[in-house]
């Protein structure tokens, strides 16, 4: 409880779960085939009838996987490290540790994004042949995570 305030004061430890791995994938895919930077995420699962705002895939923005595009309301898209994530080069901390929409930290354990999809998800059915089979990637300079491990 906040001394000030009275306000609750709770630090939340955010795992990165299924839901948002599965998402991330689904989200990369669309922007590879489609070959467009971002996608309002909401709208292109709606159509699907999917409900993309219960996966959580906001929460992707505490590892800096997916990043909110300010010019254009809805839409996401992958960052470079959530690329990379995404074809399991790298491993990211399993937890963020969240106040107030803040990142405070993150835990030592790292996942990768076969780990954090479980057994419920298929990586390469979400991802798709033709994007394993094609994709090239080049280690992002702009923005190099301090805790980034290479698979």
């Amino acid at each position: 409880m906040c001394p000030a305030c009275g306000g609750i004061v709770k630090v939340y430890h955010r795992k990165l779960n299924a839901g948002m791995a599965s998402m991330l994938l689904q989200i990369y895919r669309v922007t590879k085939e489609t070959q467009v930077p971002s996608i309002h995420v909401s709208q292109h699962f709606l159509r699907q009838n999917k409900n993309a705002v219960a996966q959580e895939y906001s929460k992707l923005r505490f590892w800096h996987l997916l990043r909110r595009i300010p010019e254009q309301s809805g839409h996401w898209g992958v960052t470079p490290l959530g690329e990379e994530f995404a074809l399991g080069l790298i491993t990211v901390p399993r937890v963020a540790f969240v106040l107030h929409n803040k990142v405070l930290g993150f835990s030592t354990e790292h996942t990768s994004i076969q780990r954090a999809l479980g057994d419920h998800f298929s990586y390469e059915e979400l991802l798709g042949p033709r994007i394993l089979n094609t994709v090239r990637i080049q280690t992002p300079t702009l923005f190099d995570a301090p805790w980034r491990q290479e698979v």
